[in-house]
Parts: structure tokens; sequence; C-alpha cells
């Protein structure tokens, strides 16, 4: 199993040290301004998972797509009549994720 399959698995069953499996010790996170490290980042995952602002089961994975360096994966979630997507992209080192970069985008739904 690849990277992105391993990270979408971990995300969806929550599994904390299957995700830290996943990253590179020197790994950083960027979102708009933050700028995390894996221990940052981990902490804040584990936070988002406890407080329901991150659950798999609310989103959907519209696409993906991976090589052996590089991985990219966008999921979407529907939240008070917008849809929000999820761009995410990851460079590997070792193997491992090395740089992990989201950007969001919220649009009103039309339905």
């Amino acid at each position: 199993m690849m990277v992105l399959e391993k990270f979408i698995e971990g995300i969806a069953n929550q599994d904390l040290p299957l995700l830290e499996s996943l990253l590179h010790e020197d790994m950083l996170f960027v979102q708009e301004t933050t700028l995390e490290t894996k221990e940052e980042w981990m902490k804040d995952t584990k936070q988002q998972f406890n407080n329901g602002m991150l659950d798999a089961t609310k989103m959907e994975v519209t696409k993906k797509f991976e090589t052996k360096d590089m991985g990219a994966l966008e999921v979407t979630m529907k939240k008070d009549r917008h849809l929000i997507t999820f761009s995410n992209v990851f460079l590997y080192k070792d193997n491992k994720i090395y740089r992990h970069l989201i950007n969001v985008v919220t649009d009103n739904l039309t339905e």
C-alpha cells in the first residue's frame, strides 16, 4: 500500500500511531499562514479528532494521485449550505511525508 492510501486509512480510522509512522522526522505542514512541525501537527490532529472537527465520515475523497515521490488528494465536505474543498499535496522523502500543504476553498451550494 502506498503512502497516500495509508494516510487516508489513518484519517478515516483516527489512527494516530499509523499517521505518525507515515511522517518524516523533519515533516512540515503548511495551511494558509500556519506552519507546523510533525509534533505540532500530531497534537492538532489529535485535538481535531477529539473535538469532531476532523471527521472522515463527513468527508468524501473526490480525487487522488500518487507517484513514488509525491501524492495529491482532494476531499470535499458539505457544511452549512457550503461545499468545502480541501486540496492536499504531499511531498515524500525516504518514503514518508516530508511536506504536507493544504488549500481550502469554500463555495456556496446551489441546491
